[in-house]
């Protein structure tokens, strides 16, 4: 019986070990979701009426399965960043547009479109600087890729 339980506690023991650790990979992932920036959260007709000078804003959908993709990478870039940051939900009534090149110079959400989601636009004195589609350009731009 002694034997037993020596076989059994040496087969256990590795096993409620290895449930201790995680790569450090594992300890660094977390899961974000839109929820966790929802004071940064805007109308998209208010885009254009924000108090700071530059800021970006973010395009997204929750049924866009590109914008999930980056979702964490942007959310945890937007909480670490300076930058002012508003996210802005697509629901359908955003006009869209093939040509964002277009939109450079905008100074109204009635001059404003996106060619989808996810996107991510840069304001400077209430001006369309930058109007970036995709996950890759995007990610590129923020220096994240």
């Amino acid at each position: 019986m002694r034997n037993f339980f020596k076989t059994l506690l040496l087969f256990i023991t590795p096993i409620s070990l290895s449930s201790c650790f995680h790569t450090q990979e594992e300890k660094i992932k977390i899961e974000y979701d839109y929820d966790d920036v929802s004071e940064l959260k805007i109308d998209w007709k208010d885009a254009f009426l924000q108090a700071k000078t530059e800021y970006f804003l973010y395009f997204y959908s929750e049924y866009c399965g590109y914008c999930e993709l980056i979702k964490n990478q942007i959310i945890s870039y937007v909480l670490d960043s300076e930058d002012a940051f508003y996210f802005v939900e697509y629901t359908g009534e955003i006009p869209l547009t093939s040509n964002t090149e277009l939109t450079i110079g905008a100074d109204s959400w009635d001059q404003f479109a996106i060619r989808g989601t996810p996107t991510l636009a840069k304001i400077e004195n209430k001006k369309v600087v930058c109007n970036i589609c995709g996950t890759n350009d995007i990610l590129s731009f923020l220096n994240l890729s």
